[in-house]
């Protein structure tokens, strides 16, 4: 019981620093979160290690390798958008799971005159079905303003892992339910919110842990596969995360669509209880972002 009241009392002091200034960017989904994700080029549909896990498969809560409460930002470089998150595991026992999340986000050609802002919240549930295999969903709600209107919308998706050892784990989610937030600046609509249908995707990933069988890994290899049922298009990803020496992860993604290759990078340093991750991904030569993440260790969740 003291554990579950501290992860809350950590998850509300931090949401109090990050969030309560931050706004949105262009919809109600909640962003794919974690710097480590980002810099593994978003091959992360069946990673377990933290709770950020939750926002790329809900079923991951129930296999946490670390229980921990993690704080996330996202920036670009080259125009002022900004969001911020920060989620933890607030339930867990053998069989169900609980997770929550708080996020923001800051869109806006000033810094200081932000031109659209958001906040909102995400549940998340799971269940394991078998020692080996969970079912998650993901629930997230989401209020927007801009400088004309307002907005409610909510969103969601399901997804399950399949953890037959701790050499290798797999993953499928499904997205597309609910409505998402569109922000329109065109002259005859300036700064208005609108919204829409989310694009129906089906993901499927699989990640592979070396050496096998080892209480220390030292290398992973993440790969995932989107497809939108929308369009019909594809999109995969690949990561590479490397442990030179136990404090530190060097890591590489890629991530392709529509022949575009998209190449990441990124670092992770532990230290004691607190890990601080970073990753920087050069969406295109002028459109680049950066995310950090600081995650809290409340101890080792399997």
């Amino acid at each position: 019981m003291h554990v579950t009241v501290l992860r809350v009392f950590i998850v509300f002091a931090l949401i109090g620093c990050s969030v309560a200034d931050s706004q949105v960017i262009f919809e109600s989904l909640p962003m794919n979160l974690g710097a480590r994700a980002a810099a593994l080029g978003g091959a992360y549909i069946a990673q377990t290690l933290d709770v950020a896990s939750m926002y790329w498969n809900p079923g991951s809560i129930m296999f946490l390798q670390r229980e921990s409460v993690v704080e996330n930002t996202m920036f670009a470089t080259n125009y002022a958008v900004m969001h911020t998150s920060v989620a933890s595991r607030v339930y867990s026992d053998s069989r169900f799971s609980v997770a929550a999340g708080f996020a923001g986000t800051y869109f806006g050609t000033r810094w200081y005159d932000p031109n659209f802002t958001s906040r909102g919240g995400d549940i998340c549930v799971a269940t394991k079905l078998s020692p080996v295999f969970s079912v998650g969903m993901l629930v997230n709600v989401r209020y927007a303003q801009s400088s004309t209107n307002s907005l409610w919308a909510s969103s969601g998706s399901v997804g399950v892992i399949y953890y037959p050892t701790p050499d290798i784990s797999y993953g499928l989610v499904y997205e597309g339910f609910g409505k998402a937030f569109v922000y329109n600046n065109s002259p005859s609509q300036l700064f208005s919110l609108v919204d829409e249908h989310i694009p129906r995707d089906l993901k499927v990933g699989t990640s592979f842990y070396f050496p096998p069988s080892s209480n220390r890994v030292t290398f992973v290899i993440a790969m995932s596969t989107e497809l939108s049922l929308s369009d019909r298009t594809l999109r995969n990803s690949a990561g590479f995360e490397y442990y030179p020496v136990a404090p530190l992860a060097l890591r590489l993604g890629f991530a392709n669509a529509d022949s575009t290759t998209v190449t990441s990078f990124g670092f992770g340093i532990r230290l004691n209880v607190i890990q601080f991750d970073y990753a920087f991904v050069p969406m295109t030569p002028t459109d680049r972002y950066h995310q950090l993440s600081i995650s809290i260790s409340l101890g080792r969740a399997i």
